[in-house]
């Protein structure tokens, strides 16, 4: 498991994380409508009442993640590739409604 990856798993205990978990067709199927990865992510979160308020993670001169990007999974099987993109609610998403779908 990567270095960073355990470490955010660390900072993420206790937190509101929400996933937004797209299957690759999904994402072949819904690319024409989008621009770039980053709106069609905007509008996935936005669908989860939530905008997300960093991409990436910000890091020290040491190389050590002082704030947290969104952290992007990947599941392979036989069937289908599944991504899964997750964020910290205060840390890289804010809510844009009241009605903020949690799915951690």
């Amino acid at each position: 498991m990567d270095l960073n990856y355990q470490k955010w798993k660390e900072f993420a205990k206790g937190k509101t994380v929400i996933k937004v978990i797209l299957d690759e067709y999904e994402i072949v199927n819904q690319s024409a409508h989008f621009k770039t990865h980053r709106d069609y992510l905007r509008h996935a979160f936005s669908k989860k009442g939530l905008e997300v308020t960093r991409w990436i993670h910000d890091y020290s001169a040491s190389g050590e993640v002082e704030k947290w990007g969104l952290v992007y999974l990947r599941a392979d099987s036989d069937i289908r590739t599944i991504v899964e993109v997750c964020g910290i609610v205060g840390e890289n998403l804010q809510g844009i409604t009241e009605n903020v779908v949690s799915n951690s």
